[in-house]
């Protein structure tokens, strides 16, 4: 991946993801840190048992999209086993009320689809990738899944049949394997 980004860096520990533009006027943006941030809610990509992968914060590649709606980040695994597929997670956050997590939701798998679709147009990700689409709404956990704001279980198969991806609609993923990731447990 870093032949592809300028931005790309490996890592093998929890990574938390916020998008500052707002809260800070656009003096900071999309970023990828490894400690979890006091001052703003986050999208975490948790990792326990310590797994490589690239992560990637497509803010910084303007020039690959050129002008259209693209997502915040790709997290990608480094490595698989005995030739199974990698994982590729793409996320996009929305800070956003209650009252506009249908709306946003809606904006956020365009984004995701959109910034997939042109990352296999130059070939980064291949056949060889387990596609994740993942909308996260760090403020509202207990709204999630936020895919179910939009489209019912079968709509949601639907388009994953179409496009050839698993969506997700929630604020913490689990790196399970170097070929596979997972959603947190939900307490009942």
């Amino acid at each position: 991946m870093n032949r592809y980004f300028n931005s790309a860096e490996q890592h093998n520990d929890d990574a938390y993801v916020a998008d500052y533009s707002e809260l800070t006027k656009q003096e900071r943006g999309v970023e990828i840190m490894y400690e979890e941030p006091n001052d703003i809610h986050t999208f975490h990509l948790s990792n326990p048992n310590h797994h490589p992968y690239w992560a990637i914060n497509l803010e910084k590649s303007p020039a690959l999209f050129r002008g259209e709606s693209n997502c915040e980040c790709m997290f990608t695994s480094i490595r698989n086993d005995h030739g199974t597929k990698k994982w590729a997670l793409f996320v996009e956050l929305k800070y956003c009320k209650e009252k506009n997590i249908r709306e946003n939701s809606a904006y956020a798998i365009h984004q995701l689809v959109n910034t997939q679709r042109i990352i296999k147009e130059h070939n980064y990700i291949d056949k060889h990738y387990k596609i994740f689409l993942n909308i996260s709404i760090p403020d509202h956990s207990h709204k999630e899944p936020f895919t179910s704001f939009i489209w019912t279980p079968d709509d949601i198969k639907q388009m994953q049949d179409q496009l050839g991806v698993i969506i997700l609609g929630y604020n913490q993923v689990i790196i399970l394997t170097p070929t596979n990731i997972k959603l947190p447990r939900t307490e009942i």
